[in-house]
């Protein structure tokens, strides 16, 4: 998953290198379906994460990458509807020419020729003027004005839409947190049992030890003990070590 991700990071790098005026219907379109597969990646390895229940930190780089396509998909999405926006807004403005070019024609002549000489010049004025000068003519309003009120549109709406994020992804915050904290939690008790448990063993086994080495004491000053003797009871201290090895390694098994 690390490999799928990183390559999703790449390919997120190189989408916020594009800037929205250099991008057509055609090309929004396909960064808008890449973005989409991405968000869907990404949200199948967070799936694989959560159903693993393990702790990942690959989950948090996750979470943020896909902060960063939601802002993306708001920014294409914006850029779409501007560009659908501006279709409508010529549309509109070619048919409303149209229709006073055709009642200006009405009103001086009604021949033919006239008819055709208005066609003529309506023809040569939308061809001499600009798309950008017709609108600012016929709206009353300066070109930098308009894309002013648009960009601050877009500004209030790319704010609103990062709170908003920040307010839904909060509650899936403190669940993943609450969940990781109970998790944790649940692993230091074990480790409490399993110490307990290797305590006691030490205790018992120390005990042990203190009534041999009395008694050694005391065969040794009496004289009672020769050289097979204490052949066997190294052996036997040996013994009883590894046996205490081997018990602390099984005990964390078990639990």
């Amino acid at each position: 998953m690390e490999a799928l991700h990183q390559s999703i990071v790449r390919g997120v790098d190189e989408l916020h290198v594009l800037k929205e005026g250099q991008l057509n219907d055609d090309d929004l379109m396909d960064l808008y379906l890449t973005l989409v597969r991405y968000s869907q990646d990404i949200q199948y390895m967070r799936k694989q994460i959560y159903e693993s229940k393990r702790v990942d930190p690959l989950d948090v780089k996750l979470h943020q990458t896909e902060r960063k396509i939601r802002i993306l998909l708001l920014n294409v999405e914006i850029g779409m509807e501007k560009l659908h926006n501006d279709k409508l807004r010529l549309d509109s403005i070619r048919e409303r020419e149209i229709k006073s070019a055709g009642i200006g024609i009405d009103h001086d002549s009604n021949s033919i020729e006239d008819i055709g000489n208005g066609k003529s010049k309506f023809n040569d004025f939308a061809a001499g003027e600009s798309i950008d000068t017709l609108k600012s003519r016929l709206l009353s309003t300066k070109h930098d004005q308009l894309n002013q009120v648009q960009s601050t549109e877009v500004q209030n709406n790319y704010h609103d839409s990062i709170q908003q994020e920040l307010i839904d992804s909060l509650p899936s915050m403190v669940t993943s947190l609450k969940e990781q904290a109970i998790q944790f939690q649940e692993m230091l008790k074990q480790d409490a049992v399993i110490l307990k448990e290797a305590t006691q063993s030490f205790e018992t086994s120390h005990g042990k030890f203190d009534n041999v080495n009395e008694l050694l004491s005391k065969y040794h000053k009496e004289g009672r003990l020769g050289f097979w003797f204490y052949i066997r009871i190294t052996g036997l201290v040996l013994a009883s070590f590894l046996f205490l090895i081997i018990i602390i390694r099984l005990i964390p098994a078990r639990h």
